[in-house]
């Protein structure tokens, strides 16, 4: 009687099991076929929109959640409320706060390791503008003198809350548009390789627009630009300021009002000054170019 107990016993926890445990084999087939695939470089700071930072942080939770590992800890709330949207040292695998470690580890074992063409060491507190190795630029034939007063501010949460997308890109084309009075690129999407037409409008900084023609995108040179979409279109999220620049010796070069990237290690960086409205040339800094990883 004993023998039959312990099978009936077995009997009844198999059944349970198959009614209410998944189909862990369909499960992983539905969880991969819901994936986007990403190319990021293999970087130590993630800058993405918050639309693609709850999509990667949701997807590492119904990943990790079904296997039994500690669930990733966020709200709904605390990514629209946050104004950080760059995770420092994806590498080691933990954030300031402990709640992101386990997407960003996964994150990092998604990345394809890079070429390292970075400078060895530590950055100096200050370096010149001047020092730095940049592409040979070609100039706009028919660009006009573009000198309005930028009413605008340069606020990352607001800017990311408005990009769909980042992208590193090299400027093939930069040419005025009259009719529109527009500045219309064609830039080299470096990572997916394909060709992106992106129109920029000018006016008052007010609305993604352009106030100066010293924002206009060098011919030649490759930057990190935050991209919106509207009715189909690509167009530059506040592009009245200087645009993250990567330099042919290993660096990027972007303005402080990215906090995030200041987070890592900076050098404050000494620029001429562009004219008397020129109000970036002294909140200028640079890091090196590996600590920058782009997901969309």
């Amino acid at each position: 009687m004993k023998g039959s107990f312990e099978d009936k016993l077995m009997e009844k926890y198999q059944g349970e099991m198959s009614q209410y445990a998944p189909d862990m084999d369909k499960m992983w087939d539905r969880i991969e076929a819901g994936l986007e695939e990403r190319s990021p470089r293999a970087k130590k700071i993630v800058m993405h929109s918050r639309k693609r930072a709850a999509a990667i942080w949701a997807a590492a939770a119904i990943i990790l959640i079904p296997v039994g590992y500690r669930a990733l800890q966020f709200s709904e709330n605390s990514i629209n409320n946050s104004d950080m949207a760059v995770s420092d040292n994806i590498t080691d695998g933990a954030s300031n706060d402990g709640h992101f470690d386990l997407a960003e580890e996964a994150a990092a074992e998604d990345c394809e390791p890079s070429v390292d063409s970075s400078p060895a060491g530590h950055l100096p507190e200050k370096m010149d503008y001047t020092e730095l190795n940049f592409p040979r630029s070609e100039a706009m034939s028919n660009m006009p003198e573009i000198e309005n007063e930028c009413v605008a501010y340069f606020v990352e949460s607001d800017v990311l809350s408005q990009t769909e997308r980042f992208v590193d890109v090299k400027v093939r084309s930069a040419s005025y548009n009259e009719a529109e009075n527009a500045v219309e690129y064609e830039l080299y999407d470096v990572l997916e390789d394909t060709i992106l037409n992106v129109s920029t409008a000018v006016g008052n900084g007010e609305n993604n627009t352009l106030c100066s023609d010293r924002y206009v995108l060098k011919i030649g040179h490759e930057y990190i630009l935050p991209l919106g979409e509207r009715d189909g279109k690509y167009y530059i999220v506040f592009p009245s300021a200087p645009q993250t620049e990567l330099t042919e010796d290993g660096y990027a070069v972007f303005h402080n009002g990215w906090t995030s990237l200041m987070e890592n290690e900076t050098a404050y960086l000494e620029c001429p000054r562009n004219g008397k409205d020129d109000y970036f040339y002294d909140r200028m800094a640079v890091t090196f170019a590996e600590n920058i990883e782009i997901y969309y």
